[in-house]
């Protein structure tokens, strides 16, 4: 054993979006799908980070949006990409 089913591990990925996309549809999307990960086997912790361009952020020139997940074990990262919770 190489000791590599200990680890814990991270994944985040991100999407910009244009400046005047609508961010209430990533809202939406979060409080419609982020439900289905939950339980998934291994998985620690999960957020759903997001940064829209608004009168906060003017000087921003894009909206942001970045899943953030920590596993258990490698295994269970390995079979969410594998998985449809990944691709939805």
């Amino acid at each position: 054993m190489d000791g590599m089913e200990d680890r814990m591990s991270a994944m985040q990925y991100s999407f910009t979006l244009p400046s005047d996309y609508g961010m209430s549809i990533i809202r939406r999307r979060i409080e419609a799908k982020g439900h289905i990960t939950d339980g998934f086997p291994q998985l620690v912790f999960e957020a759903f980070l997001h940064a829209g361009r608004d009168a906060r952020r003017s000087h921003a020139t894009e909206n942001l949006y970045a899943p953030f997940y920590q596993w258990d074990r490698p295994e269970g990262m390995n079979r969410f990409l594998g998985s449809q919770g990944f691709t939805q």
